[in-house]
């Protein structure tokens, strides 16, 4: 349960950062993502998605 949790606060951290190097650590530390070429594809296919409503909140 710890590792998840962790795995939350970094995408919450990534997200009011606007941060994709931390999103890229949550998804590194989380048990259900098996493959760092995995975790990256992902994320970048996700980050180019959703670019338009990526902005900083702090």
């Amino acid at each position: 349960m710890t590792v998840q949790v962790q795995v939350q606060q970094l995408a919450v951290e990534a997200a009011m950062q606007a941060s994709k190097e931390i999103a890229l650590q949550a998804l590194l530390i989380d048990p259900v993502v098996n493959s760092a070429t995995a975790a990256r594809a992902l994320l970048d296919e996700l980050w180019e998605i959703n670019r338009p409503y990526i902005r900083t909140c702090i």
